[in-house]
């Protein structure tokens, strides 16, 4: 299994097994931090490597964009191009911003041509980015996994996140399978 992970987290996931036992898994968050706390927990597994980008749905030609997340989570949390959102997940209202390179799945699927378990967990912008990728550089990818509870930058599920699954089944993913937050699609 080829892995590409957009959306590195830290701690406790259930991806890391798959990550760890993958042919490649290539990782992929906008926070240094982040990533550099995932190069500790994957520093024995020489298949796994990382890439310091936020992952957007349009090409800003690597020009930056900022990002927020809650200060008490700097070293390994998430960050979402939404500062309501982040309010929303955090029980603390401190929020710090910080800048990161830019990329689109798209791009990261045409260098990593041979992924064949696609994760999105971009915090927000699942939804956006999902609709962005080009169609033919899915015909390798044998499952996608996003995070259904708040694909659409909202905390909840709803109408978007139903349009986002109908969207996916049309692409060939059309065995779904919830577990805990995810939704795992599968050709």
């Amino acid at each position: 299994m080829n892995i590409l992970q957009i959306g590195c987290n830290v701690g406790d996931d259930e991806h890391s097994d798959l990550v760890k036992n993958a042919k490649s898994a290539v990782l992929v968050d906008a926070n240094p931090k982040c990533i550099e706390a995932s190069k500790q927990i994957y520093k024995d597994f020489s298949h796994v490597t990382h890439e310091t980008l936020a992952v957007i749905p349009v090409d800003i030609r690597g020009r930056k964009i900022e990002l927020f997340q809650e200060e008490e989570k700097e070293t390994s949390g998430w960050a979402s191009v939404y500062p309501n959102f982040v309010k929303a997940h955090c029980h603390h209202s401190n929020l710090k911003s910080f800048e990161a390179k830019t990329t689109t799945p798209s791009k990261l699927l045409r260098k990593y041509n041979k992924t064949d378990y696609l994760i999105i967990d971009t915090e927000g912008l699942d939804l956006l980015n999902i609709f962005s990728i080009e169609l033919s550089l899915l015909n390798n990818v044998k499952t996608i996994v996003f995070e259904s509870i708040h694909c659409d930058g909202i905390a909840t599920t709803g109408p978007k996140a139903g349009a986002l699954l109908a969207y996916i089944k049309l692409m060939g993913f059309s065995k779904v399978q919830q577990k805990s937050y995810n939704l795992y699609c599968s050709k």
